[in-house]
């Protein structure tokens, strides 16, 4: 079948945009959507939403369109914060009940309606909402938050709904995740109540694209590229270079116009790679730099070490749900942190006492709780003090240093203490870290950290001995620590391995 031409028609106070396959309505002069037309329904927006959205391309053959937004700051105007930008489409409510986020993250959702007092009980997250009366009757007695479904950047390249007749389906696909910042790893919202993967491979393959007329966008041949071979040196890992498997690695604008800093990290390392020069990247040309190495932190050998250096914390111990809260997507999934009131179930599991954890003895994936959060109390919620014991046949003469990799915090008091708690075993100490809130929006990783702490070998003893991991924030249910790696190392007693 031949492709109709794109027609832009203007009626009234509106603009029609029509390919013959979808049909776009859009109030002038403000330029919001107010209407899409597709697949026999003459709208898939919901009717009683207000007009919002604007900028927007339709192509010949395209069964969809292309949204876009410009941000100016015109020169003289006053500094200004940009927290957040989004772009959201309120479907009609009567017909798109299911929604699909990957082949495994796909369900019947609740009813806006669901979300309000006479159905649902708001808990004490405030997206959080246990469905005590649903229209739908098979959702009863689950919890609905719209951060249950977030995903990375790196993972969320296409996400819709599904309507129950006529079968529309309605996808957001990015071919590209260059305009988002945060980087691979930041975890996004998808859908919540309020044949695609091809789709969006065709449109990665089309990236960057070639019908975007404005000046401030880049086509390729006015982009330039810049390629390398990143690879790790750790003298106590290995004597030889190491390729960087999957690595992340990114650029960061310099004061110059095409020129950027070169920065990234490598899962199995902790800390972050920052080449030694920065980059200059040219339009329509290649920079080719070689080899690279990143030599991680590290002042000696490995005395023992918990987790694996991801900058996440999905290497430890994530319990079931409370049966009271549970949110039947999650119930089988590796995604059992998506669960509401995961914090809780740390005191469940150690009613009596914190957590003790024994090198050589505990299992990291079943013995270290994802969470280091305050326990629950009878009246309020008190701080937690986790117990690392371990043996040392000896002691060696030097600083020791204790290296705490954190994947997240939310408003923590952290102090780390050696075999004592008191004012003169206190090597470590900060107030209020964080502001991730991981652990209420069902999360596993938020911004990384990195504290390298100094253990005085006169505060060791040969035999057993103890470090203390101290949540002292009180009061405060959501609060916490998501660890991601601890590594203590010796000092260096070789001269093979001094520097």
């Amino acid at each position: 079948m031949a492709q109709k031409n794109v027609t832009l028609i203007t009626q009234g106070p509106y603009v029609i945009l029509d390919n013959g396959l979808v049909k776009l309505t859009i109030a002038k002069p403000q330029g919001f959507l107010t209407g899409i037309k597709y697949g026999g329904m003459d709208n898939l927006l919901d009717l009683k939403s207000s007009e919002s959205s604007r900028g927007y391309i339709v192509r010949s053959g395209v069964s969809g369109f292309h949204c876009y937004a410009v941000y100016e700051r015109p020169s003289g105007c006053r500094a200004f914060d940009l927290a957040q930008t989004r772009m959201a489409f309120k479907l009609r409510r009567e017909t798109f009940h299911y929604m699909a986020i990957t082949d495994q993250k796909q369900r019947i959702m609740p009813m806006p309606e669901d979300l309000l007092p006479d159905r649902g009980k708001q808990l004490i997250v405030p997206e959080s909402v246990l469905l005590v009366n649903p229209i739908n009757p098979d959702l009863k007695g689950e919890v609905d938050d719209k951060y249950q479904y977030s995903m990375d950047n790196k993972d969320g390249g296409v996400h819709g709904w599904i309507s129950s007749g006529p079968i529309v389906g309605f996808w957001i696909i990015f071919p590209s995740h260059e305009f988002r910042n945060g980087g691979p790893t930041k975890q996004n919202l998808t859908v919540h109540t309020g044949p695609n993967c091809l789709a969006r491979l065709f449109e990665e393959s089309l990236w960057p694209y070639d019908f975007v007329s404005s000046p401030y966008y880049l086509t390729a041949k006015e982009r330039g590229s810049a390629s390398g071979r990143l690879l790790v040196q750790d003298r106590f890992v290995s004597g030889s270079l190491v390729p960087a498997k999957n690595a992340y690695v990114g650029l960061s604008a310099a004061r110059t116009e095409g020129v950027y800093g070169l920065h990234g990290w490598v899962p199995g390392f902790i800390g972050d790679y920052l080449n030694d020069e920065l980059v200059t990247i040219s339009s329509g040309s290649q920079t080719l730099l070689g080899n690279l190495v990143y030599s991680p932190v590290r002042n000696g050998p490995t005395v023992w070490e918990i987790g694996f250096p991801d900058r996440t914390a999905t290497g430890f111990y994530v319990p079931d749900v409370n049966p009271m809260y549970s949110n039947k997507l999650f119930l089988n999934s590796p995604e059992k942190y998506r669960q509401y009131g995961m914090w809780d179930r740390y005191t469940d599991i150690h009613p009596e006492s914190d957590q003790v954890f024994t090198i050589g003895i505990n299992n990291p994936t079943k013995d270290w709780f994802f969470a280091h959060v305050d326990r629950r109390g009878a009246n309020k919620y008190l701080p937690s003090t986790w117990k690392i014991s371990f043996n040392l046949t000896s002691v060696t003469n030097g600083s020791y240093t204790l290296r705490l990799a954190i994947a997240s915090a939310t408003r923590s008091d952290l102090q780390v203490n050696v075999n004592y708690i008191d004012a003169q075993h206190l090597v470590f100490q900060m107030m209020n870290i964080g502001t991730d809130n991981t652990v209420c929006r069902h999360g596993i990783h938020g911004l990384y950290r990195l504290f390298s702490i100094d253990v005085s070998s006169s505060l060791l003893i040969e035999g057993d001995n103890s470090i203390f991991l101290t949540q002292a924030r009180g009061g405060d249910a959501l609060c916490g620590v998501l660890y991601d790696y601890i590594r203590l190392e010796a000092p260096v007693t070789s001269s093979r391995f001094q520097q």
